[in-house]
């Protein structure tokens, strides 16, 4: 290549238009990579079903006739004493007391999502939370919630439930309390490691520098760039 070939390609780099790169979010980003992912795909969709026939529990209720602790002891049980299997009165059957299955799955699954909606949001506060804190102050402050963690994590929350529904009584509070309590320790973990990586950012020291203070640094600065 002559040149003067190297002048007229170097003036046409010049003057071309200067490509625009698009920056893309993480939550860009993590929605990319779920949506090549079949199983997480498919996934999904099974769990939009369950909770969408959760929700719509009462409808179905109404339209069966059915409630979830109605009996039927003539239509429900033979005479045998044995329930009834699938039918058009009872879509899935009915069990021993006579009690459409289909309905009160329905509502049973309301509860278990209810349960692992607050759950989930409990424990996901309370381990950003901490895991934040002792990766962002260290010290005895890293120290004393890195041990709490620690021994949540090592402690059998079977026991622990089990002890509550025997002082307390089973009831859907405990069973929240006893599950979030357990949830946040592990996210913690996770978020503490980040943290301690992501604090000696050059981003971090110039947020520093300008005045921001450790809860703006930790709930603006680190917590949206892995969490």
């Amino acid at each position: 290549m002559s040149v003067t070939e190297i002048e007229f390609q170097a003036r046409r780099a010049e003057d071309a238009p200067a490509a625009g790169i698009e920056g893309r979010s993480q939550w860009r980003l993590t929605w990319q990579r779920l949506r090549g992912d079949k199983v997480a795909v498919a996934s999904a969709v099974v769990i939009v079903i369950i909770a969408g026939l959760a929700i719509a529990a009462p409808a179905f209720a109404a339209l069966t006739g059915h409630g979830p602790t109605q009996q039927f002891p003539n239509t429900g049980i033979s005479a045998t004493g044995v329930p009834v299997g699938p039918g058009k009165q009872f879509w899935l059957g009915a069990d021993e007391l006579g009690r459409d299955l289909f309905v009160r799955i329905l509502y049973g699954a309301r509860i278990s999502l209810l349960v692992g909606v607050v759950t989930t949001v409990i424990g996901t506060v309370a381990g950003l939370a901490i895991g934040m804190m002792a990766g962002y102050y260290g010290g005895w402050i890293d120290t004393v919630l890195s041990r709490l963690t620690d021994a949540v994590l090592a402690f059998p929350y079977i026991i622990l439930g089990l002890a509550l529904a025997v002082v307390l009584g089973p009831s859907l509070p405990v069973v929240i309390g006893v599950i979030s309590f357990f949830a946040w320790s592990g996210i913690a973990r996770v978020v503490r490691g980040q943290t301690l990586s992501i604090k000696e950012k050059e981003y971090i020291e110039a947020a520093r520098s300008v005045g921001a203070g450790p809860w703006r640094v930790m709930f603006i600065d680190i917590m949206p760039c892995r969490t």
